[in-house]
Order: structure tokens, then C-alpha cells, then sequence
């Protein structure tokens, strides 16, 4: 199945208005058109027409950022993230496609704050924060929207970037909001046991994972269960593909948290009763069994969702206090 556009981003419907103003969003746009007629077929394989197109859409895309004056423009934007599409629709792994994803990061980190209160730009962002998270993830650093001023203006410019907006996305939103912060929590908390010099700080490092983890868990409960399948039912279906990559992020995201957290209390306890000993090994068996399903799901909806997804969840994998 062809992966929808919906699922991208809720930016799609403002590009026919900006066509015709920049070189490399006419272009990009061309390109996935192509692309996308050339899946619908019955043969379903790239042509030489679309490898041609995209090798132009990278060239415009070059000479649009190579320009100062076009550089930064919301449709120079756009292209970088329509060519990330175009690159996971037509290639197999994720190189090229963590190239174009680190630059659009370059570009939006790099723009005054204030052109994404505008409804296009805005609904752009939207579409790559969980991949700027990951991103950073993967980088070992803070991500640079957990800072002032991009936190508040996110969380200042919430509706613009939700209307209209799937409920996935609504989702999706809400848990990047405390994504942002789990990574350099979490490195906290790993530098600590490594060191072995347990104290007051590792103490509210979990307490404060304790009470991200509950935040998330019953949000989860709350408002994404009902909208999958039965957690462990083997052949899930999601109304749409961002359901099973939001099942499948939030369920890694809450073993990442439940693996320090019960690490942490385990050490604390042996050195001064901080907190009984958590046992998370019957939840983390149910989550791991969600999230395959969950991921079956993605890849076989379509790999163009699978890849990023797959690249995520290793970043997450990767801040487990092992």
C-alpha cells in the first residue's frame, strides 16, 4: 500500500498555493508525484523518469541552499522534507534519508522562531519533531527544541499546528512533549550508575523518571489503547500507519523509562531502603510483544513508515541503562 500523505505531515495541503515561487519545492514536487504514479502502477516500480527527477529535485534543492537569499525560505524547507519522502519511497536503507532529515533540522534550528507561527510553516515543524528527537538521540545531545525558546513556542502554538490534524497526530504530538526530555534524563541517570557514586541526585533523577513514566503510562492508557487493536493480538490492525509507530514508540519509550527506573531502585535500595525493588518483567514482556506486532504492522503497511520507525526505536534501545 502506497504510504499516505496524511501521515507525513499535515503541511501537504498548503503546498499547490507555493508552487511556482521556488525552484527546489517545484521540483521536489514533481519528483514525488512520479514517484507516487509510478507505485500505483500495476508493476509498482521506480522508472528511470522518477531516479531522473529526484537526481534534479537534489540538484535544485543544492542551488537553493548554496543561495542566501533563498536559502532559508519556507519552500527551500519544504523541498528538504518532501525529498526526505521521496528518498524512503525509492531506497532501501536510511542513508540518504538521515542526511536530508539532519539538514532540514539545520535549516529550521537556524530560522527565526516567529516564521513558524504561520499555519504552513508550523504544521512543517510539526511533521519532523519526533525525527529531530531521534535524530539528537543518536547525536548524544539535547534536542534543540527541549530549549527556550522553541519549548514554549510549541507549546504557545499547539492548536495552529493541530488544526486540522489527524487524532494520530494529536497523539504523536502529546508524546513528543515528553520525549524531548527523556534522553538527556536518561543519560543522567546512566552516568550516575555508572560512576557507582549512588546519592541524592540519582534519587531525583527517579523520582522525576517515575513521574514522567506514569504521566506517559496513563496517557497511553487513556487515550491511545482505545484507538489500537488488543495489545497482543497477532494480527493487528491500525486505522491508519502512525497508529502503529505511536504504539510502538510509546511502548519502547515506557521500557526505556521502566529499565532505569528499576535499576536505579534496585542499587538505591541495597545502599538506603530508598524504595522497595521494582519488578517490571511481566509489563516489559506484554510491551515487547505489543511493540512486534505494533512493528509487523508498519512494515507490512509500508517500509516508508518502517524505516524511520526502525531507526527510532534503536536510538531508544540505546539509552537503556545496561
Amino acid at each position: 500500500m502506497v504510504f499516505p500523505l496524511s501521515s507525513h505531515g499535515g503541511f501537504y495541503q498548503y503546498i499547490p498555493g507555493r508552487l511556482g515561487r521556488n525552484v527546489a519545492l517545484d521540483s521536489a514536487v514533481a519528483c514525488l508525484c512520479t514517484v507516487y504514479a509510478d507505485l500505483l502502477a500495476s508493476e509498482g516500480t521506480i522508472s528511470k523518469d522518477s531516479w531522473r527527477k529526484y537526481a534534479q529535485s537534489l540538484e535544485a534543492l543544492r542551488l537553493c541552499l548554496d543561495d542566501p537569499g533563498r536559502c532559508f525560505q519556507s519552500e527551500t524547507i519544504c523541498a528538504s522534507i518532501v525529498l526526505q519522502l521521496c528518498e524512503l519511497l525509492t531506497n532501501a536503507d536510511n542513508g540518504r534519508w538521515n542526511q536530508l532529515s539532519h539538514g532540514t533540522k539545520a535549516l529550521i534550528q537556524n530560522c527565526d522562531i516567529g516564521r513558524f507561527q504561520q499555519p504552513f510553516e508550523r504544521a512543517m515543524l510539526e511533521s519532523q519533531r519526533a525525527f529531530f528527537i531521534v535524530q539528537d538521540m543518536n547525536l548524544r545531545q539535547p534536542c534543540f527544541l527541549a530549549r527556550s525558546p522553541w519549548r514554549e513556542f510549541l507549546r504557545e502554538t499547539e492548536e495552529t499546528a493541530l488544526t486540522p490534524a489527524s487524532w494520530a497526530c494529536v497523539l504523536r504530538s502529546k508524546l513528543c512533549d515528553w520525549l524531548v526530555d527523556i534522553p538527556v534524563l536518561l543519560e543522567e541517570i546512566t552516568g550516575i550508575l555508572r560512576s557507582g557514586n549512588y546519592g541524592m541526585k540519582l534519587k531525583r533523577l527517579v523520582q522525576r523518571a517515575m513521574v514522567i513514566h506514569d504521566q506517559i503510562d496513563g496517557w497511553y492508557l487513556a487515550e491511545v489503547v482505545p484507538a489500537v487493536p488488543a495489545p497482543l493480538r497477532p494480527s493487528a490492525e491500525y486505522s491508519q500507519p502512525l497508529m502503529g509507530v505511536l504504539d510502538c514508540v510509546t511502548n519502547s519509550t515506557l521500557i526505556t523509562l521502566e529499565d532505569a527506573i528499576s535499576t536505579s531502585v534496585s542499587l538505591l535500595s541495597e545502599s538506603d531502603g530508598f524504595h522497595k525493588p521494582i519488578d517490571f518483567s511481566i509489563t516489559i514482556s506484554k510491551r515487547q510483544q505489543t511493540i512486534s506486532n505494533a512493528l509487523k504492522y508498519v512494515r507490512g503497511y509500508s517500509l516508508v513508515a518502517a524505516k524511520p520507525l526502525e531507526f527510532g526505536l534503536q536510538q531508544l534501545r540505546s539509552l537503556r541503562a545496561d
